[in-house]
């Protein structure tokens, strides 16, 4: 039997989940999986109140996480050190009473990707790209519905178009571009690497749509309706398949 586990915390935790997950023998059943630790971190780096996105550089044992921070002071990334056990570097991302919407990171390039939109006023989000090793924010791209980074390449999507860019070697102006159907809503987006496959959430008004693209040419392999908006994707790149929710 396999199962779907969600565990929601409302401070920041690590949690320990250990097995083993499958026992031995031809008539054994799965071991459920366990919390062996759950351990309370705290948050003492600049004002970080309100973490809401959490990222992990396993090669460099940090995590960073994305606050929302106050009206005032806006959103911030803290990064704590696994192995010191304490927070390290703070930086704050940008001014005034901003929403922080997504976090990811691409340990090929050692980039940052921020994602926030001002909470008052209807203006469009904003991405922000950030060096790790220097913690430094190499610049802001505006306009972004949508992202995704894998294998050093960003991609991300804007009202009028879809986007790829190494941004460890390129710039904006030497970015993939396509244009997209125009009136129509973006919604989340996922890239698989391993079967070259773009997938983006998109809507005509009334019908949601999960938008199946190859990742290095943007040309279309195939779409899906869905019953309701699309909120989240997950490809499973070891059976070629994606999985999204809808609400």
């Amino acid at each position: 039997m396999q199962k779907w586990i969600t565990i929601t915390l409302s401070m920041l935790v690590t949690a320990c989940l250990v097995g083993p997950v499958f026992a031995q023998g031809p008539d054994s059943q799965p071991a459920p999986l366990a919390i062996e630790t759950i351990e309370d971190f705290g948050i003492t780096v600049g004002d970080a109140s309100g973490p809401q996105h959490l990222v992990l550089d396993e090669q460099a044992g940090r995590l960073y996480v994305f606050s929302e921070g106050t009206t005032q002071q806006g959103n911030s990334i803290i990064v704590y050190d696994i192995d010191e056990g304490e927070f390290v570097d703070h930086l704050q991302v940008n001014q005034g009473a901003s929403e922080p919407l997504d976090l990811q990171f691409d340990p090929e390039s050692g980039l940052l990707y921020a994602l926030w939109r001002d909470r008052y006023s209807n203006s469009r989000p904003t991405l922000t790209v950030i060096n790790t090793k220097i913690m430094t924010t190499e610049q802001d791209i505006p306009d972004v519905e949508a992202f995704a980074a894998a294998g050093s390449i960003l991609y991300f999507a804007t009202a009028e178009e879809v986007v790829a860019v190494n941004l460890s070697n390129n710039t904006l102006e030497q970015a993939r571009r396509e244009a997209l159907t125009p009136g129509s809503a973006t919604g989340p987006m996922a890239v698989d690497p391993q079967s070259n496959r773009l997938y983006l959430a998109r809507s005509d008004g009334s019908t949601w749509t999960l938008e199946i693209l190859e990742a290095n040419t943007f040309s279309p392999v195939n779409s899906y309706p869905a019953e309701s908006q699309i909120l989240n994707i997950l490809p499973r790149p070891s059976a070629n398949d994606v999985f999204f929710t809808t609400g």
